[in-house]
């Protein structure tokens, strides 16, 4: 329990008596064994705010869980809200809380959620964290992550990723933004250098035509 301790045998010592069958995936880890068994599907109303109560824990991928759980059990943004106003604060080693964060609220429809992505893409993070929202902004369609990524098709720089790759941050974008704006051809990413700019200067004249008409709905 988060809560504290548990006395094994009050608890245990009851179900010994019954045929119980728990689902779950079980782990261990230093000679811990641990069941984890989700209960999202069987939370009533009355759970809420115990589920609400998850969203000011300080591990991220807690507060996601508690996040797509009021969304999906109660019908509550309330999470994907707290998500949203906490991508200010993300540092390097929150990339696996961003992804998981983006993922999920990338199939919510939210103009506040949009600009919080949007923003934190216009912050420039040139690491692993820059490159999971440019890669996970196609999912938000909305004009204002669209031109956050399209600020990105300028730069020819790679990312900085701590091991060798040949991905450039406008690279990155092209291909994401293609799939936002519904653009009629697929960046070519395995082409040559000379190709993919070629691409890239294509991409940025067609926006300049069509940013007004592309149908974000």
């Amino acid at each position: 329990r988060r809560d504290g301790q548990v006395d094994l045998k009050k608890v245990f010592a009851p179900l010994l008596a019954k045929p119980v069958t728990v689902t779950g995936m079980m782990t261990e880890m230093k000679d811990y064994r641990a069941l984890f068994v989700r209960i999202a599907d069987r939370l009533g109303a009355d759970d809420r705010t115990y589920v609400e109560s998850f969203l000011s824990e300080p591990n991220g991928e807690m507060v996601v869980a508690a996040a797509e759980t009021l969304w999906t059990r109660f019908q509550s943004d309330v999470g994907a809200r707290g998500l949203a106003r906490r991508l200010p604060t993300v540092t390097a080693d929150d990339a696996q809380f961003l992804d998981r964060s983006l993922r999920f609220l990338g199939r919510l429809d939210s103009d506040g959620v949009a600009d919080a992505v949007a923003g934190f893409i216009r912050r420039g993070d040139r690491d692993v964290l820059g490159k999971i929202a440019v890669q996970s902004g196609c999912a938000f369609s909305y004009i204002s992550v669209a031109e956050a990524i399209a600020t990105d098709l300028d730069k020819t720089e790679q990312w900085r990723l701590g091991y060798d790759h040949r991905d450039r941050v406008c690279d990155t974008a092209a291909e994401s933004f293609v799939t936002l704006a519904l653009y009629d051809r697929p960046f070519p990413r395995n082409a040559q250098i000379e190709t993919r700019d070629l691409f890239i200067a294509d991409l940025k004249s067609w926006w300049v035509a069509h940013r007004k008409t592309v149908d974000w709905a």
